[in-house]
């Protein structure tokens, strides 16, 4: 579970969101809603732990989380096989690889380098980094960003299976194609 009370935020002065109080708890699948430059990067980051707060408490029992921004954080240098067996070694676990593989359908890149992969297939080897993650919480922005539908499927079907295990999904996202029990209206 996770639990916001109070949260608030700004940058320079200008209010991106305040008082947010809500509780998210296993299962669920939360949309951050709001236009652009309103904080919901901020927001997502801060939920991962990655930036503090202005003012507010975040309460979690949870301390594994995956998170995916828009600095996707691929290892340019390895290999995609390698970048997963990296990361799968840091957070998750090995064992995963091959089925992650065949469910992101990217078996056919999986000796490129990360540096010469398109930017549909460096979001979906992002993607399938969760796969081999043992975080209960994906927190995740704008990871359906250079998807086709094909993928963006894909991904639907993966924060679907997430939270039928118990765990909790947060995104934000400009399509209307991914699954949410309810949304937080940022700005």
């Amino acid at each position: 579970m996770i639990s916001l009370y109070n949260l608030s935020h700004d940058i320079n002065g200008k209010n991106l969101f305040s008082a947010i109080s809500v509780s998210i708890f296993p299962s669920a699948i939360v949309k951050i809603t709001g236009n652009n430059g309103s904080g919901k990067t901020t927001l997502l980051r801060i939920l991962a732990g990655i930036q503090t707060q202005k003012s507010g408490t975040i309460f979690t029992n949870i301390d594994e989380v995956a998170y995916i921004g828009h600095n996707i954080a691929i290892k340019d240098d390895l290999t995609v096989l390698e970048h997963l067996e990296f990361w799968a070694n840091i957070t998750g676990d090995e064992l995963m690889i091959p089925a992650a593989i065949r469910y992101m359908k990217i078996e056919d890149i999986i000796d490129d380098y990360c540096y010469s992969l398109s930017a549909g297939n460096k979001q979906k080897v992002a993607i399938t980094r969760l796969l081999v993650s043992k975080a209960k919480i994906w927190i995740l922005d704008e990871v359906d960003a250079s998807l086709d539908s094909i993928n963006i499927k894909l991904l639907k079907g993966l924060i679907e299976a997430k939270t039928s295990n118990g765990g909790i999904v947060i995104y934000s996202s400009h399509t209307e194609q991914l699954p949410y029990s309810f949304a937080i209206e940022i700005g």
